[in-house]
């Protein structure tokens, strides 16, 4: 009788069910030992299913009639013409994998993979299996009333199943793994709250790229109209029809240089409700810690989640900070985790000491069986420190619960990275004489800067790669640590890409500008060499 039951799954993605007949006989048995052990009824019985456009599937959604479709809601209109009595529903959608805080441009180009091995929080990197788009999920849904609704897979990103990489977890959730919304949160909140008692817009990305580079620039907001402006300049506005449109965001591909962008989300008299800001920032000069709450429960299983975060001098919020953080707890309470929502730290989450990652950091903080004060330092190789002090409050007599917990805190071991190191935070891109070439000038010097100027990792990469992140064939580069020199070989775009391993064991940063070559004619591929599968 819990009131989150819903439904009784028999089973997800059972091959059994669509192979032969033999699954529709193993359905109605399951059934039967659902309604044995619920004969009161208090939830139905469904199926969730990947097998759904085969016909034995169907028989089997036909006796349970409470139909879970995994990625086949281009299905829901013709089954719901076919079997009018199934209730359907999308037992598991979306499958868009992304990485909080990591752009991969175009926008316009599907990018699954890539040097870094993270995914674009652009909202432009899809499995062949998933939706295209978040807008898929959303529209599909709106368009079909008679659909009960969808589960997306998933909430959170988990340990395990790294699609597309061998790393350490998941990238399909719209939360990280340490609890911090992406930018698909965001989308979904859009579509799926009220203006008039919640209003909100976000914009994607934070506003730190190289001088010109082309950023795409996407804003959500469940207003009717939105308009994006850069330093008081307005750069455009957008009308979204939630209701019939099938053009969920506001989307501008804009040069970047810095400044405030800043996104406007108005009603339908034209009144301003929700406004988002992003500014450009400097270096990380000073940590803030923010706990969710100041006040705990001496029982020994209370917590309370510390972000921790960085600022610059200006007090702008550091949106791509890698530092690396030591935490200390001391009082009445101990540090129960660190965690920053990376697939790629294998750093351990019982260490003292973890990196920022695309700006944050969580802590997480239990008390022990004492009352008393709990102070939390954060410390970093170059930053301002920052403290903050918690109480924990004594447990009503009779009222303690769960496992009694008497661990105070100790030096944890650190099994990777290096607790002094400061990590390279940007790869800044300099082409003095612009991103043009042609038959009068051939060849540009390009610098990296490295920010911050006394990173520890100064190691960078250099290629040139299409949109895709392919290896191209109309430049070549020579480089001599962090000056490179490009040399075009034929017309058409590419891209000059910077990376360095930031003390990883591959790829962790990446930095791009984007090229044009006019007048030198067609640049032929080597017949004899290997062509690249995404070519």
């Amino acid at each position: 009788n819990h009131p989150s039951l819903l439904m009784w799954s028999i089973g997800n993605e059972i091959y059994d069910t669509h192979a032969d007949e033999r699954g529709q006989a193993i359905t109605r048995r399951l059934m039967d030992l659902v309604r044995e052990h619920d004969p009161r009824g208090n939830a139905p019985v469904t199926i969730g299913s990947n097998y759904m456009p085969w016909e034995n599937a169907q028989r089997c959604a036909d006796i349970v009639k409470l139909a879970g479709y995994n990625y086949a809601e281009r299905l829901y209109e013709q089954h719901h013409l076919e079997h009018p009595d199934w209730i359907l529903y999308g037992s598991e959608t979306a499958s868009i994998v992304q990485s909080r805080g990591i752009y991969h441009f175009p926008f316009s180009k599907s990018i699954l993979a890539d040097d870094d091995e993270q995914c674009s929080s652009l909202g432009n990197s899809p499995v062949s299996y998933g939706a295209k788009a978040a807008e898929h999920c959303v529209l599909t849904e709106r368009d079909t009333p008679f659909s009960l609704g969808q589960f997306l897979w998933t909430g959170f990103d988990y340990i395990g199943e790294p699609t597309p990489y061998h790393t350490k977890n998941s990238y399909y959730g719209q939360i990280d793994t340490a609890t911090f919304p992406k930018d698909a949160y965001y989308f979904y909140q859009s579509a799926w709250t009220d203006v008039q008692t919640r209003p909100m817009i976000h914009i994607l990305p934070h506003w730190d790229w190289n001088p010109g580079q082309l950023i795409d620039v996407r804003v959500f907001s469940n207003a009717p109209r939105i308009e994006l402006r850069l330093d008081g300049e307005v750069v455009g506005a957008f009308d979204i029809d939630h209701v019939h449109g099938t053009q969920l965001a506001g989307h501008w591909r804009i040069p970047f240089r810095p400044g405030t962008l800043e996104a406007f989300a108005c009603d339908k008299e034209g009144r301003v409700v929700a406004t988002c800001v992003r500014r450009s920032f400097g270096e990380s000069y000073a940590l803030r810690l923010r706990p969710d709450k100041t006040d705990l429960c001496a029982d020994g299983t209370d917590l309370v989640f510390v972000e921790i975060t960085t600022d610059d001098r200006e007090g702008n919020p550091v949106d791509n900070a890698g530092n690396r953080v030591d935490i200390r707890v001391t009082g009445a309470g101990r540090l129960v985790g660190l965690d920053n929502g990376d697939s790629t730290d294998y750093d351990p989450y019982k260490g003292t000491s973890r990196r920022l990652f695309s700006g944050r950091l969580m802590a997480i903080i239990a008390p022990t069986m004492e009352a008393g004060p709990i102070r939390i330092e954060a410390v970093s190789p170059g930053l301002q420190p920052a403290a903050v002090e918690l109480r924990s409050q004594p447990v009503p007599a009779g009222q303690r619960s769960g496992v009694s917990v008497f661990a105070y805190n100790r030096e944890l071991p650190i099994q990777l990275g290096q607790s002094g190191e400061i990590p390279l935070r940007k790869i800044e891109l300099v082409a003095a004489g612009g991103q043009s070439l042609d038959e009068t000038r051939r060849t540009a010097e390009v610098r990296a800067v490295l920010h911050p100027a006394d990173a520890t990792w100064r190691d960078v990469s250099w290629s040139v790669v299409d949109a895709a992140g392919i290896p191209s064939n109309l430049a070549i580069v020579e480089a001599a640590g962090q000056t490179a020199l490009v040399t075009a070989l034929g017309d058409g775009a590419f891209l000059l890409r910077c990376t360095s391993r930031n003390g990883g064991p591959g790829t962790r940063l990446l930095s791009q500008l984007e090229w044009t070559v006019t007048g030198l004619g067609t640049a032929y591929k080597d017949p004899y060499g290997f062509v690249s599968a995404g070519l």
